[in-house]
């Protein structure tokens, strides 16, 4: 189980804001796109569209966790 364990990646609730903007600048600078998510990146790509509608023109979340 130990072994087992060492292979999960983190899930870092301090950072979202900070990834959200930052994909939210890279749809800025690609311009209008589609999102394709999966897992805590779910929360990261519908808030980032929310903000941003003009810009996303679909997302197509995988078992999104969050939001």
């Amino acid at each position: 189980m130990d072994a087992f364990c060492k292979s999960f990646v983190p899930r870092w609730l301090t950072t979202t804001d900070a990834q959200v903007a930052a994909l939210s600048a890279a749809i800025e600078r690609i311009g209008p796109c589609d999102i394709v998510c999966h897992s805590q990146g779910g929360e990261l790509a519908l808030r980032a569209a929310a903000a941003d509608p003009h810009r996303v023109r679909r997302v197509v979340a995988l078992e999104p966790s969050g939001f």
